[in-house]
């Protein structure tokens, strides 16, 4: 747990970036959590790591989408079904897709929800 997040005036918890999906019987139920900025550079650090520190334009994009699609997953999910041992685990691409897509929709859902609640507000200590 960490501590909440101060921003405009209203704070942001855990729970506030945590979303949790069910995928079926077969799959079970995700949660992930939003990343702040400072966990966000440490998956592009991890991206970075995982491409061997290459020039991304010496990759085909698809390649380096598809590495920063697993490393994204492996830090976002917090909670798996216990046959879940991490992206980089797992042989099913339809799959890591699906969850892809999911991750990049909470994401948008929740900057959404930040920008709802902060409308008008200004920083702390602003005038």
């Amino acid at each position: 747990m960490s501590e909440d997040v101060k921003f405009k005036g209203i704070a942001i918890t855990d729970e506030d970036r945590t979303f949790t999906k069910d995928f079926g019987k077969d799959l079970g139920s995700f949660s992930l959590m939003i990343p702040l900025p400072y966990e966000k550079s440490h998956i592009f650090s991890a991206t970075s790591r995982a491409i061997n520190g290459a020039d991304v334009k010496s990759l085909p994009s698809s390649d380096y989408e598809y590495i920063r699609m697993v490393v994204t997953m492996n830090s976002v999910i917090t909670n798996s079904p216990s046959w879940w041992d991490g992206a980089d685990k797992c042989p099913d691409d339809d799959f890591i897709i699906q969850l892809w897509r999911w991750y990049l929709d909470c994401e948008k859902e929740f900057a959404t929800r930040v920008k709802s609640k902060t409308k008008g507000k200004n920083l702390e200590g602003s005038k």
